[in-house]
């Protein structure tokens, strides 16, 4: 998936719905798929968890929750 450098917040919301209206045109059912956004600045960061961030991999979540 490309990125798409705006100049500045103002400019996200019609560039959003000019995207959600190509989706749709382009959807079997002519809805908006929902977007997702995950947030990161940098779309090559891995995305991680917070047990990951802190170094739990393979814990259980309930041996976290306690």
């Amino acid at each position: 998936m490309e990125g798409i450098d705006l100049p500045d917040w103002n400019s996200f919301e019609p560039q959003l719905q000019e995207l959600r209206d190509e989706l749709a045109t382009n959807a079997i059912d002519k809805k908006c798929p929902e977007l997702l956004f995950r947030g990161q600045s940098d779309s090559e960061w891995q995305l991680a968890t917070t047990l990951e961030r802190a170094g739990c991999q393979g814990m259980s979540f309930d041996a976290y929750y306690r």
